[in-house]
């Protein structure tokens, strides 16, 4: 897998969502270190190496600077830009939990390993070994950072919509609506009132969630409580469905989205909604499968399935 490529075509897709962020300079310092990398092997000289080094830690740096300007948004309080360092904003990210977890795995090994390594010790050298995995980590950094911030673009773009959220909330609050049925018709109207966005095979899953994540907190956060990707830990694993819905009647549902519903992988994707239900002891699973979705004739499919003394429900959209 060519992660570099990867990251490019992310940096693309931001450019052409916003005009806030820079991060083309990340592939510039990528694609050095490599060169680096791969001088420092053809040369026998380990001194590419430490150069190999210092191009990750301006991957860390830029991606992080650039993450603060939309990250940051979601938080009223602000670091003075005219003095602002990158210690500020680590700091600051930490001090607020603002990355999410898989982005905070790469965040720490990086910033203890090599980031601080480096910054603080200029007699420091590194070997080959020490460059393949600094090139690898911060790779992975970026990689998954770069989706937090296509997310918290897409959540910022539904959270400015002028939507008609009083008529929303009165249809969805109607009495003889079960909790499953307002979460269909959340969803319903998400996809309505996002038809052409839901309709353009350009926009990645990370987007979708994002815009769906702002819908849910603009029209439903009063309806629901809503938690984004969660963390279910049982029998020592640890997984992350999309969201976890409750209601304070302590009905709960998970809803995992999943791009296109495809006839061989059907049972697949409804055997790791069933580990989700039975893991977290939730019994309501929705499936939405998002692209190529017919926006003008939306199928619900439910299905009752039974574990030995458990009953679940999985709801599929489509």
């Amino acid at each position: 897998m060519d992660i570099t490529n990867h990251i490019r075509e992310q940096v693309l897709l931001i450019r052409r969502r916003t005009s806030k962020i820079d991060l083309s300079g990340l592939i510039v310092h990528l694609e050095r270190a490599e060169y680096f990398y791969n001088e420092g092997r053809a040369k026998q000289d380990d001194n590419f190496f430490t150069d190999v080094i210092y191009r990750t830690n301006q991957i860390y740096e830029g991606a992080l600077r650039e993450a603060y300007n939309i990250l940051s948004e979601s938080v009223n309080e602000k670091i003075n830009k005219k003095r602002i360092n990158t210690i500020d904003i680590e700091n600051y990210f930490i001090k607020h939990d603002i990355l999410n977890k898989r982005v905070v795995m790469f965040f720490g090994v990086y910033r203890e390993n090599w980031r601080n390594e480096s910054t603080h010790n200029y007699r420091l050298f590194f070997n080959e070994s020490e460059a393949l995995m600094a090139i690898n980590t911060v790779s992975s950094f970026a990689y998954v950072l770069i989706n937090q911030i296509l997310e918290a673009l897409a959540f910022q773009v539904e959270k400015t919509k002028n939507l008609n959220a009083n008529k929303l909330i009165k249809q969805i609050h109607k009495s003889d609506y079960s909790f499953e049925d307002k979460i269909i018709s959340v969803i319903n109207a998400f996809i309505a009132m996002n038809k052409e966005i839901i309709e353009n095979d350009d926009y990645r899953e990370v987007e979708i969630i994002g815009l769906f994540n702002g819908f849910l907190n603009t029209i439903a956060k009063n309806i629901f409580q809503i938690r984004r990707e969660p963390v279910i830990v049982a029998s020592g694993q640890e997984l992350r469905p999309d969201f976890i819905l409750n209601q304070e009647n302590n009905e709960h549902a998970i809803i995992e989205f999943k791009s296109r519903r495809i006839e061989k992988d059907i049972d697949s994707v409804r055997s790791q909604m069933i580990r989700y239900l039975m893991l977290s002891n939730i019994n309501i699973g929705v499936i939405f499968y998002f692209k190529r979705i017919n926006v003008d004739e939306v199928k619900i499919e439910r299905n009752i399935l039974h574990d030995v003394d458990k009953t679940f429900k999985i709801i599929e959209v489509y």
